[in-house]
């Protein structure tokens, strides 16, 4: 399209001289792409064209009444006379001054259909060579007219890529108009990323001072001999999950407050294995967690901010062994001297949420989500032969989801 238009400056100047016939657009909204794309690049020609002949009248007739025009410092004017007369005296008389406005996309809107792409302006030296003066990004919003399609926004930008000129010239689509108007929303996140929860970090702190080691734990876990205990960890003695995913229900309380509430989908889990040298004893503690939330959102175009309670139902498990020393087995647990013990909990907590939706098609979004948990602090009985233990069960999450919205 761009080749085809730097191709055509006669074409631009003829099209400036035909007034085309007086039958209403058809609706932006109900013609095909490639008609829209058509009417849009035809209307950039008729822009051209009377950019590059300097007469105001002929520039305010491609424009709305109520136009708004928004300059490359961001200050902005109004009224089809008023642009016409800003651009023509910015840019030059005609001769003194080449203007040439490349389209590259066309979007619908909610209202018309905004048209972003290149614009150049150089000035003339001589009849074969002029330089250019100004370059950048441009936005048009077209709108149906009586007769024509005119531009009601214009927006352009020496900084900005084509890209960000949608949204300058005013255009909202129409997926995310609908999805701004909707009520209710169902989503899912099944996937966290890089949850670090903190019960294990402030359980170890506590063990390490009562004289528990995980490094002593590894060293009798690779001693050859009867395996003392089932449980997955990894090579440090100790490992963690994230949350098993989400489920998201939102309902909208106006177009700036919603409500929002959340349950994991499965338990996130940690597992710590440490020895005492002084007891000659071996300790697994292992731990699950899932929450839910209800929380208080403010909206703003797709960002999303968030805090509220969450109730945290916390499933722990402790296994002692008092070990002995076999020279011809290894180590071996003390029959007499096994506990295992087992605790469930129900914490209260609170949670910071962030988060951007964006909506596509008809009904459908995805979103990204980071969540904090804090205050989530938890008290282990312990067992016989040492005192309670603490946990805090905070941390952090992130993920994206997807849902949809009615």
């Amino acid at each position: 399209m761009r080749r085809r238009l730097l191709a055509l400056p006669a074409a631009a100047t003829a099209l400036a001289c035909v007034r085309p016939p007086h039958t209403a657009p058809a609706p932006l909204l109900s013609i095909s792409r490639d008609s829209l794309e058509l009417l849009t690049a035809i209307s950039a020609l008729q822009w051209n064209a009377a950019l590059s002949t300097g007469d105001t009248t002929l520039l305010a007739r491609t424009l709305a009444p109520d136009a708004m025009l928004t300059r490359p410092n961001g200050t902005t004017i109004r009224g089809a006379p008023v642009i016409a007369r800003d651009v023509l005296t910015h840019w030059g008389a005609a001769g003194a001054y080449l203007t040439t406005m490349l389209p590259a996309t066309t979007v619908r809107c909610v209202v018309g259909a905004t048209q972003t792409g290149a614009y150049t302006v150089e000035q003339v030296v001589s009849p074969s060579r002029a330089v250019e003066v100004e370059s950048g990004s441009y936005g048009i919003r077209w709108r149906e007219g009586d007769a024509t399609l005119v531009a009601d926004r214009v927006a352009f930008d020496t900084r900005r890529s084509e890209t960000g000129m949608e949204r300058a010239a005013g255009c909202e689509s129409p997926g995310h108009a609908r999805f701004a108007r909707s009520f209710l929303e169902i989503g899912a996140m099944p996937i966290a990323v890089g949850s670090r929860w903190t019960a294990i970090d402030a359980l170890e702190r506590d063990l390490t001072r009562a004289g528990w080691s995980r490094a002593a734990a590894r060293i009798i876990d690779q001693v050859p001999g009867p395996t003392l205990t089932s449980f997955s960890h990894d090579k440090q003695g100790r490992s963690t999950s994230a949350d098993d995913g989400l489920v998201i229900a939102t309902v909208r309380i106006g177009s700036l407050l919603a409500l929002e509430g959340t349950t994991q989908l499965g338990d996130g889990r940690g597992a710590l294995l440490t020895y005492n040298e002084a007891q000659q004893s071996r300790l697994y503690q292992e731990f699950a967690a899932r929450e839910q939330s209800v929380l208080a959102l403010v909206l703003w175009r797709g960002f999303r901010v968030g805090a509220g309670p969450a109730r945290v139902r916390v499933a722990w498990r402790e296994k002692y062994q008092q070990v002995y020393f076999d020279p011809q087995r290894g180590y071996l647990p003390a029959p007499a001297l096994i506990t295992d013990s087992a605790w469930t909990r129900r914490i209260s907590a609170e949670v910071l949420q962030a988060g951007y939706v964006y909506p596509f098609g008809r009904w459908a979004y995805c979103q990204a989500l980071i969540r904090y948990r804090y205050g989530a602090s938890v008290t282990l009985p312990g067992v016989r032969t040492h005192e309670h233990w603490s946990a805090d069960m905070n941390g952090l999450a992130a993920g994206v989801g997807f849902g949809l919205a009615w």
